[in-house]
């Protein structure tokens, strides 16, 4: 029985799937560009803590990737890797998706503050 090899695309070319023989012919070259990247990237970050730092595996490495973009937090604007062929860095992923949960919690904490506050001062009304 042969096993069929389901990942998250990000864990195919971290683990240089497209490398891998029982996979040949499956991934383009830029695929196979994009794995070394990215396995760039992780080997440099497991090495140094840093995914931009170059050791001895990045000097190898046929052409450097972009520099991933420092982890600053910042008003919904986060910067993150676009883990596509050219690696292009971006800001706020999925910012519309999360928003509607950091507004509607936000805004449903307030609401139930209020009914809190409007209940202990009815409360106190009614002991005094």
């Amino acid at each position: 029985m042969r096993v069929i090899l389901e990942l998250l695309t990000d864990v195919l070319y971290a683990f240089g799937v497209p490398f891998y023989p029982a996979y040949e012919g499956q991934f383009t070259l830029e695929e196979k560009s994009l794995s070394l990247k990215i396995m760039q990237y992780f080997s440099n970050f497991i090495r140094s803590g840093n995914p931009n730092y170059p050791h001895e595996f990045s000097r190898r490495a046929p052409e450097f990737a972009a520099p991933w973009p420092d982890f600053v937090p910042r008003d919904g604007a986060e910067s993150y890797k676009e883990l596509s062929v050219l690696l292009p860095n971006r800001q706020g992923l999925k910012k519309a998706d999360c928003s509607f949960w950091s507004k509607y919690i936000q805004s449903l904490k307030t609401s139930a503050d209020e009914a809190k506050d409007g209940s202990q001062q009815k409360a106190k009304r009614r002991t005094s």
